[in-house]
């Protein structure tokens, strides 16, 4: 595990006892009082049996797909000229794959964030001009819209339409990538930590 980062408005897990910011933090459903990291959450998941699996979107061209996921949001860890690590708030979102001859207009990848937070999601990222999609309440049950990077891949990000009302499911800790299939054209989901505000 690696160390803590120093917050001035930080709150302490209590699993690992370090000071978080208060995004990373979630409380147990049944004790309030409770409240862990995400990177414990993370930890416990897997204790549990739960899996970690990060999607690899391909691209054409590893400086422009840095830079678009950059103007998303998102902070790119370049690991060589070819491959590279998408995050979010310290949480591992998708990497990134330069695949020679790629072509974005037969390229059908892409994954699924699921988050709670789609209409603030959609509005920084149409105030950013990138390419997205109007938010739609899908007949799967799902509420939301798609954002379109320059190699094709479509990232669906969305969250039940169910949840509206605060349902135990929208409470769960957002820590866990997960390999659902949400629509045929889409692979692994992604479920995703609030976006903090600084970075919009």
């Amino acid at each position: 595990m690696r160390e803590a980062e120093a917050y001035p408005f930080g709150m302490v897990c209590y699993c690992c006892g370090e000071e978080r910011d208060p995004s990373m933090m979630a409380s147990l459903l049944c004790h309030d009082e409770v409240k862990l990291c995400r990177i414990c959450i993370g930890w416990l998941v897997r204790q549990a049996g739960g899996v970690d699996v990060t999607p690899r979107l391909p691209v054409a061209d590893m400086a422009l797909a840095a830079r678009f996921c950059e103007a998303a949001g998102f902070d790119v860890e370049q690991y060589d000229e070819g491959y590279a690590f998408v995050h979010l708030a310290d949480q591992g979102v998708f990497d990134l794959a330069r695949i020679e001859g790629l072509d974005p207009t037969t390229n059908h990848a892409g994954c699924y964030i699921i988050t709670d937070d789609v209409d603030d999601w959609h509005a920084r990222l149409v105030a950013a001009r990138l390419s997205v999609t109007p938010i739609e309440d899908m007949p799967w049950g799902m509420h939301e819209f798609t954002l379109t990077d320059p190699s094709g891949n479509h990232i669906r990000i969305g969250r039940r339409t169910e949840d509206e009302g605060g349902s135990p499911w929208t409470e769960q800790p957002s820590a866990v990538i997960t390999s659902s299939q949400r629509t045929p054209d889409v692979g692994a989901a992604v479920t995703a930590a609030s976006m903090p505000a600084s970075s919009a």
